[in-house]
């Protein structure tokens, strides 16, 4: 275990979805001294927010309330990717070829499955069902969670799809990122595991997806030739006036 200090104790503003009323900005409050490169974040049942970083050793931050960063080697995984917080109140990550569990009063005994058709799964989510969410390739997986978690494996029927951010909404749905360049959208699915039609973006490659409470769904385009913020609402995809604000 490692600890490090942080440069700023602050939050990072969160998107806001556009509701037809004035919103204020997201806005960065503040800056985080890690360990290794983040890749992704969620928040945790005890209240920290949990990373996981790119590395082989340490793997895992955890970001307490105060600013305090933590960091946790696992023999068992290296480079994590995804992270999200499951129904079964523990954290939950993905890899290369693996899926794991690891319990926030434990971070260091992480229990690993390998899956080796998951590939380089992106993102993994707790999805609506309570089960959890991760995409590869043209490949959902859907996963109970459980000391020895039931994997579903469900095709995905896209010419060229390259699954990347996925999100769910409290609209029986999950939406996965297609980074095909040559096909560029947000594909729905239902929880049953059937897919909807694929809602085309401008070019570039989707990477990122992110839900609100009301199913809306917004994305990230950053590769187009004007990189972009999107917003899917109801399952259509919304005018893009504007370019993606500057960091």
């Amino acid at each position: 275990m490692k600890i490090c200090s942080p440069v700023l104790v602050a939050v990072v503003g969160a998107f806001l979805f556009a509701s037809g009323s004035a919103q204020a900005a997201p806005a960065v409050t503040g800056v985080f001294n890690l360990p290794a490169q983040p890749v992704r974040a969620a928040l945790g049942p005890d209240g920290n927010t949990w990373v996981t970083l790119a590395s082989a050793d340490p793997d895992i931050a955890r970001i307490t309330p105060d600013g305090t960063v933590t960091s946790f080697t696992s023999p068992e995984i290296d480079f994590p990717v995804g992270i999200t917080w499951g129904s079964d109140n523990k954290m939950w990550v993905t890899g290369t070829n693996y899926i794991a569990q690891f319990q926030v009063t434990n971070p260091g005994a992480i229990q690993k499955t390998t899956v080796l058709q998951i590939g380089t799964a992106n993102d993994i989510i707790n999805g609506v069902d309570g089960r959890l969410w991760t995409a590869s390739g043209a490949t959902a997986f859907r996963i109970t969670p459980d000391e020895t978690p039931s994997i579903t494996k469900i095709l995905i029927d896209v010419p060229g799809f390259s699954a990347r951010g996925i999100t769910s909404t409290p609209l029986d749905t999950v939406w996965i990122a297609n980074g095909d360049a040559g096909n560029p959208g947000m594909l729905p699915m239902s929880t049953a595991g059937i897919a909807g039609a694929l809602v085309a973006t401008p070019d570039g490659m989707v990477q990122d997806a992110a839900s609100d409470s009301k199913g809306q769904i917004a994305f990230t385009n950053p590769t187009a030739s004007v990189g972009r913020i999107g917003l899917i609402n109801s399952g259509v995809l919304a005018p893009l006036t504007a370019a993606a604000p500057a960091l």
